[in-house]
């Protein structure tokens, strides 16, 4: 039998050899992954067009310039000389369009009259107007600036912006689409918007009002426009498109870049083709003037207040709001007001609810006082106030009394300040998927490279409604009732209700006959009881 102490030097020589050779014969260096992209022979030509410009274009104009960086020719197509006067988009080339009949401004006093009588229905049909009457000059621009450059994406702010998704289509030509608000192409029937008399979020609404905002607003909605579309239809075979009867456009199987994230819009599955890539932010400002910079060190509980570039508020509401500011500061809530287009970081911020003026206030943790105009923006006035960020004002009902108190609930409720502070966390980290959508738009113009025929030009021709078949989810193809399963289930239902059926008429049966005999079990035992009395 061999001593303990060899056992123990027989262990400490495997550790030592297992040591030396590890050392002498160890793994190898580690190798750094390659992560360079090759963009030497992808295409390289990216069209972008808005039919609104102004407030649409940061979020257009923040991608294209990272993907100028990586390389690739970007135009621009927009009304207003805006990347000229621009601090950050200086870079990108701009085609200025100014279509008056696009211009709401100068439709001032039909388009005034029916904003501030709060007209929805007369408001509709000017914007659809708009659309319609906008389409050719928008289309016949387009197609000048694509033969010039021949482009091999297109870059679609989505607002009745049809002409752009049309002449992809026609071209064959792969297409992005951008857009703050893609509510109206999700299948989520709790999300609703608030210019139809709903809810943002229909999650805790009655019967009733669910069923009036999913079934019978969307029957108005659809009689309202079928004369609209009807028109665009003419407009588009006097140019060789064919018809088309979705308003918001050729966006079926196309990848829809939503300009939000989840923690201020509102949760909800949607299709891998919608991306949300928000909040777009730019990575710097035009810094202030020295005499505004004096003026809010010098006033520290300044409120600042914007509406945006397109904002109509009437005369009245004006006073209301100016004399609303006296008061709080004659109440030394706060010390100074500045009304203006410049972003500054201010203890208060009282806008219209624009996707830019609340993604901002999110991004630095401002609480706001929001008076929602038109547009996304009562929907993001709900919103804000869902998330615990915000309170709104009714420019229907707009009074001194009420932005006062509400003025001072947001200087005061720590509740506020806390939401934002969360917010803004979720801004922060959210801001950086503009690249995450310069990369998308990558994928889509080398999937292309890879699907597409290459036509005279050295472009690659696409068919959109399969380039990216990857991304579109299966039930699409499988019809309304396969791709709901509802064959399956249903049969499983009348499964069960058969084997259930089967199950309760043997019970039945059962007892029945057990019944039965015990019966005939009685009555044959009474029938011989009485024969042994009468013996």
């Amino acid at each position: 039998m061999l001593p303990k102490n060899l056992f123990s030097l027989l262990w400490n020589f495997v550790i030592f050899i297992t040591f030396f050779i590890n050392q002498s014969f160890g793994s190898a260096d580690l190798i750094q992954q390659g992560l360079s992209l090759s963009r030497s022979n992808e295409p390289k030509n990216i069209l972008a067009t808005s039919i609104i410009g102004g407030s649409h274009l940061p979020q257009m104009l923040e991608i294209l310039k990272i993907l100028k960086d990586r390389g690739y020719n970007v135009t621009l197509i927009a009304p207003g000389n805006y990347t000229a006067r621009s601090t950050n988009y200086r870079s990108i080339p701009q085609v200025i369009f100014d279509n008056e009949r696009v211009d709401l401004s100068r439709k001032s006093q039909e388009f005034d009259h029916a904003f501030l009588d709060n007209d929805f229905f007369k408001l509709f049909s000017i914007i659809t107007n708009v659309m319609v009457q906008s389409y050719v000059p928008s289309y016949n621009i387009y197609k000048q600036v694509n033969d010039e450059i021949n482009a091999d994406l297109f870059f679609c702010d989505i607002f009745i912006n049809h002409a752009c998704l049309d002449l992809a289509w026609k071209l064959g030509k792969p297409v992005v689409g951008i857009s703050s608000d893609l509510s109206e192409l999700t299948s989520s029937p709790y999300k609703s918007n608030p210019i139809f008399g709903c809810h943002a979020n229909m999650e805790n609404e009655s019967f009733y009002d669910r069923f009036k905002c999913a079934i019978i607003n969307s029957l108005i909605k659809t009689l309202a426009l079928r004369e609209p579309l009807k028109g665009l239809n003419v407009k588009r075979a006097s140019v060789g498109i064919d018809p088309h009867w979705d308003f918001v456009g050729r966006v079926s199987n196309r990848l829809m870049l939503s300009n939000n994230f989840y923690g201020f819009e509102i949760p909800s599955s949607d299709s891998p083709l919608h991306q949300n890539i928000g909040p777009v932010i730019p990575d710097t400002f035009p810094g202030l003037t020295p005499i505004l910079d004096s003026f809010l060190n010098a006033h520290p509980r300044t409120i600042y207040f914007a509406l945006g570039t397109n904002a109509i508020i009437s005369p009245q509401n004006v006073i209301i709001i100016l004399k609303s500011f006296l008061k709080l500061i004659d109440q030394n809530v706060i010390d100074g007001v500045m009304w203006s287009t410049v972003r500054t970081d201010t203890s208060k911020i009282l806008h219209h609810g624009g996707a830019g003026s609340s993604h901002e206030s999110m991004y630095t943790a401002t609480p706001m006082l929001v008076l929602p105009i038109l547009g996304d923006q009562p929907r993001n006035a709900e919103l804000l106030e869902s998330a615990g960020i915000a309170l709104s004002i009714s420019r229907a009902n707009l009074q001194v009394d009420d932005i006062v108190s509400k003025a001072k609930r947001l200087l005061n409720e720590k509740s506020f300040k806390k939401n934002a502070e969360r917010l803004q966390f979720l801004a922060k980290i959210n801001s950086k998927r503009k690249y995450r959508a310069a990369d998308l738009i990558e994928i889509v113009m080398n999937t292309a490279k890879y699907q597409g025929v290459k036509d005279e030009n050295g472009g690659f021709k696409v068919d959109n409604e399969n380039l990216l078949r990857d991304w579109i989810t299966p039930d699409t193809r499988m019809g309304f009732i396969r791709g709901k399963y509802l064959d399956v289930y249903g049969a499983a239902v009348i499964i069960f209700l058969v084997l259930f059926g089967g199950f309760t008429y043997t019970l039945w049966k059962i007892r029945y006959f057990y019944i039965t005999f015990r019966k005939e079990n009685r009555d044959s035992q009474k029938s011989l009881n009485l024969k042994k009395k009468r013996n």
